[in-house]
Formats: structure tokens, sequence, C-alpha cells
């Protein structure tokens, strides 16, 4: 892989617009209500509703995640060079991450399980949760405990904060990426990064699995790496056109071969995304110019950290001035991770003017 030139301003401020941007549909798909007798039971309009969001636009948030992140680790990796000057600049990648993806999640992997049993002992608050909110996870031994909280029960399954399976499996291949840069030389360097990327998403074809099935992931990583810097040479139409339809098929159409067509309908959503991206926003765009937006930027990763369990808090008091009503639970659904970005944006700012080494410490100066 040839040596990666600067990023101009405008990308640079592309992949911060974007990152904010997917952390929003992140929290589309965690806002979702669900069929439960004090929720949307019985609600086909609400039910559909969420079912149309999450199987549109919303599932490209996860593989644009994975992939920018690919993009950003492989960037100055010279895979075609020497052993020793292949993997020179990996090693202070490794430390940073250490610093900017391990920390955090030791930390933030606590929030969720601790701010349910808090709220499962405060009545009014335990009240208004799905299940009262108490958590029996603190009532296990200590490797249980540590183990539920970090990994899950097994690889497919999802940490105590579940939103964080993202990290988890984010540090797992940034662990794996000197055995991975190692294949892909053995393989012919920048060529052995394509042989790897397209072998993946062949097993996914053939073997499909979930949102957080680690080769997927995988693939993503290095579908970054491999295309992201050139997608924005490709027009947008041609992708809209396919993308429209096949997610709408698949709204209409039951098929049990859904699952092995994923890979490619979720290929061409990200790069329906990335390349709307280039024809909507004009080249002569700056960040520094809008000054809310850049400022929102800077706390995506704050956002995607600790917003479980506070968006359910947002969506349910959200409901309470219509009462229990479809018209409730819609505006709720659609209004509710707008509303929490900026709150927690404001919350994140605070935070970050008042205790800026503890704030520092959490999101690994994020």
């Amino acid at each position: 892989m040839k040596q990666s030139k600067p990023l101009t301003a405008y990308h640079s401020d592309k992949l911060k617009v974007m990152s904010l941007m997917c952390i929003v549909l992140v929290l589309y798909l965690h806002a979702v209500f669900h069929e439960f007798p004090n929720e949307i039971l019985g609600m086909t309009f609400n039910i559909e509703l969420q079912r149309i969001v999450c199987t549109t636009i919303t599932r490209c948030a996860v593989p644009t995640f994975f992939s920018i992140s690919g993009y950003l680790f492989f960037r100055n990796l010279d895979l075609d060079s020497t052993w020793r000057d292949a993997y020179s600049p990996l090693w202070p990648k490794l430390q940073r991450r250490v610093r900017s993806l391990l920390v955090p999640y030791l930390f933030a992997a606590w929030f969720l399980p601790v701010a349910l049993y808090v709220a499962g002992n405060i009545p009014i608050a335990a009240a208004v949760m799905n299940g009262g909110g108490h958590s029996q996870l603190f009532s296990t031994p200590l490797p249980l405990l540590l183990r539920d909280i970090y990994i899950g029960k097994g690889w497919t399954g999802l940490p105590a904060t579940y939103p964080l399976w993202f990290l988890r499996n984010l540090i797992v291949i940034v662990a794996l990426s000197p055995a991975l840069i190692a294949v892909m030389k053995l393989l012919g360097g920048r060529r052995g990064l394509y042989i790897v990327t397209v072998a993946l998403l062949i097993y996914w074809f053939i073997r499909p699995g979930g949102l957080t099935w680690l080769p997927g992931n995988l693939m993503w990583f290095l579908f970054g790496a491999c295309a992201l810097g050139e997608l924005s040479q490709l027009k947008p139409w041609p992708f809209v056109i396919a993308y429209v339809p096949l997610c709408t098929a698949q709204l209409i159409m039951p098929w049990a071969g859904w699952p092995h067509v994923q890979p490619l309908i979720s290929v061409i959503g990200l790069v329906t995304l990335w390349t709307l991206y280039d024809r909507l926003v004009p080249s002569t765009f700056s960040l520094r110019e809008h000054a809310w937006l850049q400022t929102a930027c800077g706390f995506t990763f704050f956002i995607y950290l600790f917003h479980e369990p506070l968006l359910h808090i947002v969506r349910k008091l959200l409901v309470m001035p219509l009462g229990h009503t479809s018209l409730s639970f819609a505006l709720s659904y659609l209004l509710s991770p707008w509303l929490f970005a900026a709150l927690w944006v404001m919350v994140g700012v605070a935070f970050k003017k008042y205790l800026p080494r503890l704030y520092g410490l959490l999101t690994g100066s994020r």
C-alpha cells in the first residue's frame, strides 16, 4: 500500500460529520419501543415505522463506523514495503488504541449495569423501567461478573452495556492486526488486503451472521482500508436506484434467502451514504464555519459510550404529554435521538470544561 497523503480539510470534516450522522442512526436503532403492553403492543403503525427505519438507512451506521476505523488504521501502513517498514508504524498505532479504545471500554462497560442497579433501587425510577430495572448481575461470582461486563455470554452475545459490542469487537480486530498484516504480506501486500476482504465477504454470503458477527465486522474494517478513500469518485445515483428497491423488497417480501443477500445490500447502502455526502455537501464546506456542528462532532464518542440507559429515559418522558397513544410513541421515536444527542452534547461540553482530565480518561481524549 502506498504511503497515504495527509487528509484534506474537506475529507477530515467529512469523517467527523459522517460519524455524527451515524451515531444518530445508532440512537434510532436503540430508541425502538418494544411490543410490550405498556409500550407499542398492537400499534401496527408504530411497529411498521420502526421496522422501516431500522431496515433502511440505519443499517448503514455500523458498517460505516467499522469502515472509517479500518480506513484510518491502515492509512500509513505500507503493505508493499519490507516487513520491517510495514510493521514499524503499527506499534505506535496499537499503543494509541490502548488509550483511545481499551481504556474507555474498561470504564464505560460498567455504566449501564451500575445505572440499572441504582435505578432499580429507586421506586419511582424502577416503576417506569422494563423489568423493574433490577439487575441480577452483581449477585453473580466475580469471574462471571467480569465475563458478562466485558465479554458477554460468548462472542456472539453482548456485554452488559450492550451497545459496547462494537467497541469490544473493534478492540479484538485491532489486537489481531499484527497477524492480519502478516497474512496480507504473505498474500502479496496490498493485493493480500483485497484477497482477505473478498474472502470474508464471500464467507459472509455463505454463512450469514448478525450485526455483532466478528467476521462481518472484520470485513467492514478491511473494506474501509480497501475502498473508503476511493468511493468519492463514484456517482451515487446507481447505488440509490439499487438500494431503495432492495430495501423495499425486504420490507414487503418474506424470503429465507435475505440473510445471504444482506452483505451485498449493506455494501450498496454504505456506498450510497458515502457518495451522497459528496454530492450534497459542496467542496467549499468547512466545519470551522459551523460552530454548533463542529462542537457536536467533537462528542460523537461520548454519546456512543454513555447513551444507555439515558436515551430510554428521554424517549419515555416524551410519551407522557400525549399519553399512551400511537401518535405519542411515533413522535417520541422520531424525535428522541435528536433531542438526546443535543442534550448529551451539552452535558459533554460541561463535563469536558469542568472535569477535563476525567473526561479525557473516559473518552480516550477523543
